[in-house]
């Protein structure tokens, strides 16, 4: 389904509020997708959900459509009156697929910016390599666009959520892209950054997701210890 008009500030967790009890399916591990420009990490004003059937798509249109949704923080919750539609599942794969090794690379850059206002590259880790380095070369400069802090990882993501295993064109630069981005939550949450609680949980949901798609878990860093 696909929601219009939606806050430029949306948070996965007023989605949730917003919709019927029930409206999700509880064994999706993404059935919720704010879409960004993946250049400079504006969010779009349109969104996409994955329910749980068809009645639930149903009673979504019943007692939703029309009506005020939330905004997040930065707009101090200010409500705007949505429109509700039914599409296919073609039309979702087709805003999620990346058009380009470029829009991942870009994606991770958004991701550097979100944890850290400094774009100045922090000492590269095994996993991020060359893709880790790219990113920080421009990490920061696009922060003043992201209004939701994790949107930038709810966004990657949303494009894990749909890998069809190694016969997916982008499978390896998903990878590698989802590695670095684990690897920037992980060092964020062992030097204090702000949002621990929310950062933790988020690394832990990607983490699974990573295992999901990629069949091998990447272990956190533990907060309190060295490398």
């Amino acid at each position: 389904m696909r929601i219009d008009n939606i806050a430029w500030d949306i948070e996965p967790d007023i989605v949730k509020r917003f919709l019927p009890p029930r409206s999700l399916p509880p064994d999706h591990p993404q059935p919720i997708h704010i879409c960004i420009d993946r250049h400079d990490g504006r969010t779009k004003d349109y969104m996409y959900i994955e329910v749980a059937s068809q009645a639930a798509a149903k009673r979504i249109l019943q007692t939703r459509q029309n009506v005020p949704m939330p905004g997040g923080k930065a707009t101090g919750g200010r409500t705007r009156v949505v429109t509700i539609s039914q599409v296919t599942h073609r039309e979702l794969l087709c805003e999620l697929r990346p058009g380009s090794k470029a829009e991942l690379i870009w994606l991770l850059e958004l991701c550097e910016a979100a944890l850290s206002t400094d774009p100045a590259p922090s000492p590269a880790t095994p996993v991020l390599g060359r893709l880790r380095h790219q990113a920080a070369v421009s990490a920061g400069k696009r922060v003043h666009y992201i209004k939701y802090r994790q949107s930038p990882f709810h966004a990657l993501m949303s494009i894990m959520s749909k890998l069809r295993g190694p016969e997916s064109p982008a499978y390896w630069d998903v990878f590698y892209v989802a590695s670095g981005a684990i690897a920037l939550l992980a060092t964020s949450l062992k030097s204090g950054g702000p949002d621990r609680s929310t950062d933790d949980q988020l690394l832990q949901h990607m983490s699974s997701l990573f295992d999901t798609c990629f069949g091998r878990r990447i272990a956190p860093v533990p907060h309190d210890q060295s490398p």
